[in-house]
């Protein structure tokens, strides 16, 4: 085979000059004469005496690769590059705006954080069932009335006060509660964990958030004072967790029928921005109106961001779809409060709060995996209620069959629909049909290193 030639120093504008010479030769020489030069470099940087350059501790292995047509950024997206999967890591790029630099720094104390963010997690989640079961507890009538012996008076002379008190305290005193959960899992997602973002540190938020809501709100009835004990027990008879949630959760639709008027008071706070207001008159004071008006901005992104946001209304409808069937009075409650939030969070994102960046779907595609493990939890609880209550296993297994129907679609939701990424035979004509957009704002440049 013949090895490739070209002619070199030749010019546009003249003749062909030169000599023929082999092309892989010269492009080997040009090759080792900047590996000499780069070497030469690293010794005077002092950055290493080896014949071979340290990149893993001279510099960051974290860096943006900008391309010139999307198709070549998707084809580039998709490729394994190495036997090894974990060498290259590589993925879509956040706004430039939205970047945590000091995430993408982290060398190997990476692995280090991430264990002791689980540990956190892991603590939360064993400390909150018996706080929260001793502040629901606390919040009983029945226990103020030993603590303060005046609500005695007050309930006899008025015996409405006590119904209002049973039917909402508890609920109100479990969802202030909860509602200190997203700061503490906002500290360890953003401390700990490498999330690269601002957008994916409030999907971390939302996916744990989540989880902590359906175990301490909508299975706190069945969980009881001790999650750990509960889960013991059922690993060693896993048969009684269909007696626990058909003796347990039925008897408690009651409390959620309460919790779903008490989120309205919450929304209407939430769209009346009270904590921004108190900040801004707070900062008005010290600095003037307009630079009040900067620093009061943005909102809590512990509690107010997407992620907690996203989360709660998961939580809600997971709720009305879980006792639907078992008290169907939830349900106009739940679209009551949906059309509220609908409402408040128009206002809220269009016309109130600055804008932020977004992931193109990320959090809403999340609260469709949830709203899918939420139904799971019907069917096992109809299965349990039927199981005990059926003469017969004809009932109950039909409702269980339901499961494995949903169980398969809940298997294929993350490979049927594919829609990080558009599909190839898409993706060939994307550069040819569409213009090429500006790309306008802030750049994909470390803060430090700009130029002041």
């Amino acid at each position: 085979m013949m090895r490739p030639r070209s002619v070199q120093d030749f010019t546009l504008d003249g003749p062909v000059r030169g000599e023929l010479r082999d092309v892989i030769d010269h492009w080997s020489e040009v090759l080792q004469t900047e590996r000499s030069a780069l070497l030469a470099e690293q010794r005077r940087l002092g950055l290493k005496d080896a014949a071979e350059p340290d990149f893993i501790r001279a510099y960051c292995t974290s860096a943006f690769v900008t391309f010139w047509s999307r198709r070549d950024a998707e084809i580039a997206l998709r490729v394994q590059y190495r036997a090894d999967g974990l060498q290259f890591l590589v993925s879509s790029a956040p706004a430039p705006d939205d970047v945590r630099h000091q995430d993408l720094q982290k060398g190997g104390a990476v692995w280090g954080d991430m264990l002791m963010g689980y540990l956190c997690i892991l603590f939360l989640f064993w400390v909150f069932a018996p706080f929260i079961v001793a502040f629901s507890a606390v919040a009983q009538l029945e226990t103020l009335e030993t603590v303060v012996p005046s609500l005695h008076h007050i309930v006899t002379y008025w015996p409405i006060f006590r119904s209002l008190w049973d039917g909402l305290a508890s609920a109100f005193a479990l969802s202030l509660f909860m509602s200190c959960l997203p700061f503490c899992l906002y500290v360890v997602c953003s401390r700990l964990f490498v999330t690269k973002s601002e957008r994916r540190c409030q999907l971390q938020v939302q996916s744990w958030y989540f989880f902590f809501l359906t175990v301490f709100v909508l299975l706190v009835p069945a969980v009881g004072s001790s999650v750990f004990y509960t889960m013991s027990r059922l690993v060693d008879h896993p048969k009684e967790i269909f007696s626990l949630l058909a003796s347990t959760l039925p008897y408690s639709t009651h409390f959620y029928l309460s919790y779903f008027p008490l989120q309205w008071t919450f929304q209407v706070l939430e769209a009346a921005r009270y904590p921004i207001a108190m900040k801004y008159l707070a900062m008005k004071a010290l600095y003037g109106e307009d630079q009040a008006k900067t620093l009061c901005e943005p909102e809590d992104q512990a509690y107010y961001g997407i992620g907690a946001r996203s989360a709660r209304c998961s939580l809600l409808l997971s709720m009305a779809l879980t006792f639907c069937s078992l008290s169907p009075l939830i349900c106009a409650l739940g679209l009551a409060t949906f059309g509220l939030c609908r409402l408040t969070y128009g206002y809220l994102l269009v016309y109130s709060e600055t804008t932020k960046p977004d992931l193109g779907g990320e959090f809403w595609c999340l609260q469709l995996q949830h709203l899918q493990k939420g139904l799971f939890l019907y069917v096992a609880l109809m299965t349990s209620v039927l199981l005990e209550r059926s003469d017969s296993l004809g009932p109950p297994g039909i409702a269980a069959g339901a499961g494995v129907l949903l169980l398969q679609q809940y298997l294929q939701f993350k490979r049927k629909y594919q829609w990080r990424c558009l599909p190839f035979e898409d993706l060939v004509h994307v550069d040819d049909d569409r213009a090429s957009v500006a790309v306008t704002g802030v750049e994909y440049q470390q803060p430090e290193l700009r130029e002041t």
